[in-house]
C-alpha cells in the first residue's frame, strides 16, 4: 500500500482466476480424477478451465494488471506469490 503523487491510496491484490474453457480431452486416472495438473474443474460451469494468478494495482476506476501466471494443481499460495512478486 503507498500513495501516489496525488494523494490517492495505491493497493496490490492478488486474485486466482479462471480463464478460457478448456476444449481438448481430458484424461483421468482410474478414480476419474483429472490427471493433467494444469486444468482445474469448476461445478455447474462448462468447465473444464485453465486458472490464472494475477497481480493488480487496484484502488481506482480500473485495476491495472501487472502480471498473470498459469496456476497447477496443488501448488502451494506461498510459492505462487513468490513468483508474482
Amino acid at each position: 500500500k503507498s500513495t501516489d503523487t496525488m494523494g490517492r491510496t495505491q493497493m496490490a491484490a492478488l486474485d486466482l482466476t479462471k480463464g478460457n474453457p478448456w476444449c481438448g480431452q481430458v484424461t483421468r486416472d482410474s478414480s476419474g480424477k483429472n490427471k493433467e495438473p494444469w486444468i482445474l474443474g469448476y461445478k455447474g460451469e462448462n468447465g473444464p478451465f485453465f486458472q490464472w494468478a494475477v497481480i493488480k494495482l487496484v484502488g481506482h476506476d480500473v485495476p491495472l494488471i501487472l502480471d498473470a501466471i498459469p496456476v497447477e494443481r496443488g501448488r502451494k499460495r506461498a510459492d505462487i506469490v513468490d513468483d508474482l512478486l
